[in-house]
C-alpha cells in the first residue's frame, strides 16, 4: 500500500477547519495531520452539523490497528478507513510514521484532547448525548455539562445485534435533544459498532451529530483511573503504567498481542518501497 498525504478526503461531514487538514495514509487510514490536542479540540468545537450522514470520529492506537486485521474485527476496517476524523492515538503510530517518511507533527491522544474538548463544550452549552461506560462516569460528566443527556450502557456482548440496540435508543435522544455531538465510550471494538448503527439508523433529512468513538476518555478525564505521567507518554512508556496497573488484565495485550504490530509495520514499509 502507497503511503500518500492526501487533502481533504473526508466526503463532507460538517464544518470546521478540521475537515480540511492534510492526512497522513498509514495502514489504511487517513490520520489527522495536526500540532497537539489543543488544535483538534478547538477546531471540534467550531465544528457544527451539516451533512445528513453522522461524522465519525475515531482514535485508533497500536492495538487498534492489530485488532482490526483480526477476523472478527475486520469488517470495521473499513469504517475506521471512511471515518472523517482519524486522531493518531498511540506513540508506535507516531514513531512509525517517521520511519516510514510521512512524520506525523505529533501524537494526538484522545484522551488528552477530550481534557481540553469537553469542559469548553458543556460551557458553551453545545448539544450532547454521552453514552458512558459506568453510573460513575455519567454523573460526573453530567455535574460538569447538566443540559448533557447522558446514559449508562448496559453490559452487552461486542456483536452487531446488541450495537443495534443501544444505537437505537442513542438516535433517539440525539434527535430528541437536536444533539451536536455523540460520544460513545466503551471501548473497541464496542464504539465502533455501535458507531456504525447509528450512522445507518440515522435518518436522511436531518444533518448528523458528530459520533466521538474515545473509550476510557471520560474515565482518564473525571481522575477514575490514573493515566501515566507525562514523562511517560513522552516516552512511549504509557503501557507499562497501565500494566503495572492491571497486570493479568493487561498481559494478553501488551506480550501476546502487541507483538503483532511488528510485522504489520514491516509489510506496511515494504508495500512502500515494492
Amino acid at each position: 500500500m502507497q503511503l500518500q498525504t492526501t487533502e481533504n478526503p473526508a466526503a463532507g461531514g460538517g464544518s470546521g477547519a478540521l475537515s480540511d487538514r492534510d492526512r497522513i495514509e498509514l495502514f489504511g487510514l487517513g490520520f489527522i495531520s495536526a500540532p497537539n490536542e489543543r488544535v483538534v479540540a478547538e477546531e471540534l468545537l467550531e465544528w457544527k452539523p451539516e451533512d445528513p450522514r453522522p461524522t465519525l470520529l475515531v482514535t485508533p492506537n497500536s492495538d487498534i490497528i492489530i485488532r482490526l486485521q483480526e477476523a472478527d474485527n475486520a469488517w470495521l476496517n473499513s469504517e475506521f478507513a471512511g471515518a472523517e476524523f482519524v486522531l493518531p492515538d498511540g506513540w508506535p503510530i507516531y514513531q512509525f510514521s517517521k520511519m516510514a517518511r510521512r512524520p506525523l507533527p505529533a501524537r494526538i491522544a484522545g484522551s488528552t484532547m477530550f481534557a481540553h474538548w469537553w469542559p469548553e463544550m458543556a460551557r458553551t452549552g453545545r448539544s450532547v448525548v454521552v453514552l458512558a461506560a459506568s453510573a460513575q462516569i455519567a454523573s460526573g460528566l453530567q455535574a460538569e455539562h447538566p443540559a448533557a443527556s447522558v446514559m449508562v450502557a448496559p453490559m452487552i456482548s461486542a456483536d452487531r445485534s446488541a450495537a443495534r440496540e443501544l444505537a437505537v435508543e442513542l438516535v433517539d435522544r440525539a434527535l430528541e435533544s437536536r444533539a451536536d455531538y455523540v460520544v460513545v465510550g466503551l471501548g473497541f471494538p464496542k464504539d465502533g459498532l455501535i458507531a456504525t448503527e447509528f450512522q445507518e439508523l440515522w435518518p436522511d433529512n436531518v444533518p448528523g451529530p458528530m459520533l466521538l468513538c474515545l473509550g476510557a476518555s471520560a474515565e482518564l478525564y473525571l481522575g477514575l483511573r490514573k493515566r501515566a505521567p507525562e514523562w511517560m507518554q513522552r516516552y512511549g512508556l504509557e503501557w507499562f503504567h497501565r500494566f503495572s496497573q492491571e497486570p493479568k488484565r493487561m498481559f494478553h495485550r501488551y506480550f501476546i498481542r502487541s507483538p503483532k504490530f511488528i510485522p504489520l509495520a514491516l509489510r506496511e514499509l515494504t508495500g512502500r518501497t515494492s
